[in-house]
């Protein structure tokens, strides 16, 4: 899976997530919907937290790559809103990195 570090410097709560990565070298997608903000800590632990507060960052990690992406070009969209099961003001990050 992939990490990301999500900081809200804004002023609302954000209570849910969307976050859709695709392997360009590959064109494989995984995507995921989600009340609440999930980090996986290790194969068999995870942390989920309700909700991301302003002036709070936290570590979100990525549906499960069935393989080892290393040295491949990603792009991933982030989008977290306000609301349960993705609703209210809804902000969307788009990144491209290489795994």
């Amino acid at each position: 899976w992939v990490e990301f570090e999500l900081e809200n410097t804004g002023g609302i709560q954000f209570k849910s997530i969307s976050l859709t990565v695709r392997d360009v070298n590959t064109n494989i997608v995984l995507s995921m919907y989600a009340d609440g903000f999930t980090d996986r800590d290790g194969c068999s632990t995870s942390v989920t937290r309700d909700n991301l507060n302003p002036g709070v960052a936290r570590i979100v990690s990525s549906p499960t790559f069935s393989y080892d992406p290393a040295g491949h070009e990603v792009h991933a969209t982030i989008t977290v809103c306000s609301g349960l099961g993705q609703t209210g003001i809804c902000i969307s990050k788009i990144i491209n990195f290489d795994a």
